[in-house]
């Protein structure tokens, strides 16, 4: 299951104007994937909403294209870093989500650096193991 499944529901969590950051492993690879997300999660990578960011360059990081483990003390700070400034850069952005599966790691700095809601295949996983548990 992707990640991306939560954007019809991010989205309709905020107003229309507003935008959601999307940070993935490479941001050249996710839009021409744009009939398959919109099949498969509802939601259109064209929105204006949607911002996609590879971290791609973030040093470290390419470790995730090599198949190895990735250095988190590496690439954490180059992660927080790169969402700072696009966050500056957009101050339209109320919240975030991680598409790719390396990502969840970088969710716990990402919240407290920036005090936004950070999504990723986790909270995606919760949402519906949730629903069978006992309120």
């Amino acid at each position: 299951m992707s990640s991306m499944v939560q954007c019809p529901v991010i989205g309709c969590a905020y107003d229309p104007s507003e935008k959601i950051l999307i940070l993935t492993a490479n941001g050249k690879s996710l839009k021409p994937q744009k009939e398959v997300l919109l099949n498969s999660c509802g939601f259109d990578v064209e929105e204006d909403r949607f911002l996609i960011y590879g971290c791609q360059d973030i040093p470290g990081f390419d470790a995730v294209a090599k198949g190895e483990a990735v250095p988190l003390e590496i690439v954490q700070p180059g992660i927080v870093k790169m969402t700072m400034d696009i966050l500056q850069k957009n101050p339209l952005i109320q919240c975030i989500l991680l598409e790719c599966t390396e990502l969840p790691p970088y969710a716990d700095a990402l919240r407290a650096a920036t005090g936004l809601c950070v999504w990723d295949a986790i909270t995606a996983a919760d949402f519906y193991i949730n629903a069978y548990k006992d309120n």
